[in-house]
Formats: C-alpha cells, sequence, structure tokens
C-alpha cells in the first residue's frame, strides 16, 4: 500500500432534509511477473457520492448518487460485481473501470406498528481500453414492510430482485449475467 485508504464525509440537516457528502481514495502497488522480470505498478480507486433524505409527515424519499474509478479495488463491490469493477493490467499500463450508481427509497408511515418501504437502485461500470469496450449495468428494486410487534420486537417481510443485465464487449454477442428474485423474512430483537 503506497496511500493507506482514506474516507471523509460530512453530514448536516437542515428541518426536514438530511444531507451526506462522501468521499474516498486508495492506492496500492502490484507486481506483475512475467518469466524472470517483474514490473510494478500502481493502483488508484476513489469514491464520491452524495446522499439526501427529506422526511415530513409520514412519507420520506432518500436517493443516493455516486461515482468511483476501480470500485472494485477499493473494496466497494460484491464479488458478483467484480467483472468489470477492477483495474486491468493491459499491455504494460493499467486500464481503470469507472462505475456511477443510484439509489431511490420511497418510506410511507402507515400507523405506529407498520412502516413500508420501496427502493430502487441501478449500479454500471464502464472499461475502455486497447481499442475494446466493455459495459453493464445491473438494476435491483425491493419493497418491505417493518412491522413492530412490541418495543424493540420486529418482523420485516421483504421481496426483491436484482437484474445483473447484459456484459457487452466489443466485437463480442452480448452475455446475459442472469438475474435473482427473492422473497423472506427477518425478525429482530434490540435489547
Amino acid at each position: 500500500t503506497s496511500i493507506p485508504k482514506i474516507e471523509a464525509s460530512y453530514s448536516f440537516k437542515a428541518g426536514p432534509l438530511a444531507l451526506k457528502v462522501l468521499g474516498g481514495m486508495n492506492s496500492h502497488d502490484d507486481v506483475v511477473i512475467a518469466g524472470t522480470t517483474e514490473t510494478s505498478y500502481s493502483i488508484d480507486s476513489n469514491i464520491f457520492g452524495v446522499m439526501a433524505k427529506f422526511a415530513t409527515g409520514p412519507f420520506s424519499i432518500a436517493g443516493n448518487v455516486y461515482m468511483a474509478t476501480n470500485p472494485g479495488n477499493f473494496g466497494l463491490l460484491t464479488e458478483k460485481d467484480m467483472v468489470l469493477a477492477n483495474a486491468l493490467w493491459i499491455n504494460n499500463a493499467v486500464e481503470d473501470s469507472d462505475s456511477t450508481g443510484t439509489l431511490v427509497v420511497l418510506g410511507y408511515k402507515a400507523s405506529d406498528m407498520i412502516k413500508l418501504e420501496a427502493g430502487y437502485g441501478m449500479v454500471s461500470y464502464e472499461f475502455d481500453a486497447a481499442g475494446v469496450k466493455a459495459e453493464a449495468e445491473f438494476n435491483t428494486y425491493y419493497v418491505q414492510a417493518v412491522i413492530t410487534l412490541a418495543k424493540g420486537v420486529y418482523i420485516v417481510p421483504e421481496y426483491g430482485s436484482v437484474d445483473y443485465g447484459d456484459l457487452k464487449v466489443t466485437g463480442d454477442p452480448d452475455e446475459k449475467l442472469g438475474d435473482v428474485s427473492y422473497f423472506g423474512a427477518k425478525w429482530q430483537i434490540n435489547f
């Protein structure tokens, strides 16, 4: 590691509006060994984002947006996302991956016992190097209810879906990355 991971955020609230600005950066060196030759190269990764939430009465809306370079190297994403999330070593040079993402969440407090929430998110990746462009876009949504059974006791049923979209690479046919849907519920007790 040549520069330790640095993260910073600033939050503020003005009445029913809450905002948060965040950013982070990291740099590390990797070594490529070809035969008896070792080549060291630096990978830089960063993220910048804004989060906002507006709540009035029983309604709330929240949104996030971010931009990142080499988000996988930063440690931002899951293994399923790694298809295009990391920098690559091509033709003796580091080629960066770019990513953007958004999230919108709507909430409604139906009563002291039931809160409803629905959300939609999107993450896109783009990698462009040596005349080859690769891109993918993931989309997800969910709906859930937070049911308060007693003080500190909750059950949260949720339905959601993730569409990993298509991997599009210059000169190759599109490759479906799959999708998954789920339904489940969790019990939670706060002591």
